[in-house]
Parts: structure tokens; C-alpha cells; sequence
């Protein structure tokens, strides 16, 4: 969609409207178009101006912003239900990191319980908020409404089979309905790396 607009905007010296975006890919609604349009915004890649169809602005490379600041809404144990924090926080972490950021949270991993995941205490998960995954995800999720676990999410019907990154790990095998995904894992950021970039909203 940038490459269309980017186009559009060489060839007319204004943006097309929501409906000329529509339907140059074929989107079924202007609610599609506005959703691609509110991600290219948070990545920093376009602005727009309030009350005007045509007022997407492409940003310049120096103009871009390198860092989004997500919801950093608590920590994460082995086998333990999610610690939520009190107050709202936020972590700034690198944008090409986090494909969906409206869709994003962070939580950091608390203990030993996960290094067989190759995740140590203190490291930082972005969580992609959704319910389904496909094969090979790394999926955060309740087990039997009780135990949180992160691994690999594989689908073999009517069973789910969740493996660890261990080798001498064994996989988890549930039922479909005693599983229940929080999120999809897309990246993780090591302690060390990005602890000093983590800052309290107090809101």
C-alpha cells in the first residue's frame, strides 16, 4: 500500500482517498483501508491530517521514527497466571520489530521457569494479541485455565501439540478446548539490551 500511495502521489501531487485505495486492492470496506493506513502510521511511515479525505503524507527517511513505545502490561512465569501491573507502563522498543503495533503488548519474563525456551528472567516478549496461531508460532497461553506456558504451537486435530525449543523437552498434548492463546510471540528482547529503555506512563 506505501508503494501505491508513493505512486499516486508522484503522478497526481495529491493522495488518493480511502476509496481509491479500496479499490485499487480490492478491500471489501473503507474499515480495511483505515486499519493498513493506522499501521503505517504508528510505524511512522505516513501522517495524516484530520478532516480531509486526501491528506496521507508520506514521511521522509530522516522523518521516520526509529522506536514505538508499547503497553508493558506485566510479567510472565512458567506455569503461573500473568502478573499484571498496578499502573500502565510502556517499553520503547525498535519498530521493525513489531509488524502489527496497534495489536502489540509487552510482558517481561520473571525466574528461571522458561530458559528451555531460550527466554531468561528479564527478558522482554512482544506479545501479538490474538487468539489463533499457526504452526511453528510461539504461542503465550493458559493451559487447563490454570497454567501459562510459551512454546511452539502445532495444530493436529483434535489435539494441540506444544513443543519446547529443548530438545529433551517433552511436548505438552491438550485437547483443543483446555487450551486458550493470549498471544503470539514475535520477538523477544534481551535484558541487557533494553532494560534502560523501559519508562512508567503512570496513567
Amino acid at each position: 500500500m506505501l508503494q501505491y500511495i508513493k505512486g499516486y502521489l508522484q503522478a497526481h501531487q495529491y493522495a488518493p482517498s480511502y476509496r481509491e485505495i479500496m479499490q485499487y486492492f480490492s478491500f471489501s470496506s473503507l474499515g480495511t483501508v483505515y486499519r493498513y493506513v493506522q499501521v503505517l502510521k504508528k510505524k511512522g511511515l505516513l501522517e495524516q491530517q484530520k478532516h480531509s479525505s486526501r491528506a496521507l503524507t508520506l514521511l521522509e527517511e530522516s522523518q521516520r521514527k526509529s522506536e514505538l513505545s508499547l503497553p508493558f502490561i506485566g510479567s510472565i512465569s512458567a506455569g503461573e497466571p500473568l502478573t499484571m501491573f498496578p499502573k500502565s507502563q510502556s517499553l520503547d522498543v525498535p519498530l521493525s520489530m513489531v509488524p502489527m503495533p496497534e495489536a502489540t503488548y509487552v510482558l517481561q519474563v520473571r525466574g528461571d521457569g522458561l530458559v528451555d525456551e531460550l527466554m531468561a528472567d528479564g527478558d522482554y516478549l512482544l506479545v501479538e494479541a490474538r487468539q489463533e496461531a499457526v504452526a511453528g508460532d510461539t504461542v503465550v497461553a493458559l493451559l487447563n485455565q490454570n497454567d501459562m506456558v510459551v512454546r511452539k504451537y502445532y495444530h493436529e486435530e483434535p489435539y494441540v501439540r506444544l513443543v519446547s525449543l529443548h530438545p529433551h523437552t517433552s511436548p505438552i498434548i491438550v485437547q483443543e478446548d483446555d487450551l486458550m492463546i493470549q498471544g503470539v510471540v514475535v520477538a523477544l528482547l534481551r535484558h541487557q539490551i533494553s532494560s534502560s529503555s523501559s519508562s512508567g506512563s503512570g496513567s
